[in-house]
């Protein structure tokens, strides 16, 4: 199926990444998922290592929509990933 920008053919269970510094990348929609959840977790330990909310570089609402949506699709995902 024919269902992407460029004419690329991806499955139901691929996606492709295009960026300006580099070629698409074609991940499988369960490594994406991880990969987002990992981003995440990694964005709530920046806030702590690096005093981001002290410094104004983000707000308490910030926080708590990381944090949600790590709680809203952490489950789901890692499950995903046992397939």
């Amino acid at each position: 199926m024919d269902n992407s920008p460029g004419g690329y053919k991806l499955s139901s269970e691929e996606i492709l990444i295009f960026s300006e510094l580099n070629d698409p990348e074609l991940y499988k929609l369960k490594d994406f998922y991880f990969i987002t959840l990992n981003y995440a977790h990694k964005l709530i330990e920046s806030v702590i290592w690096f005093n981001l909310l002290e410094k104004g570089i983000v707000d308490k609402e910030w926080i708590k929509n990381i944090k949600q949506w790590i709680i809203d699709n952490e489950d789901f995902i890692l499950n995903m990933n046992d397939n």
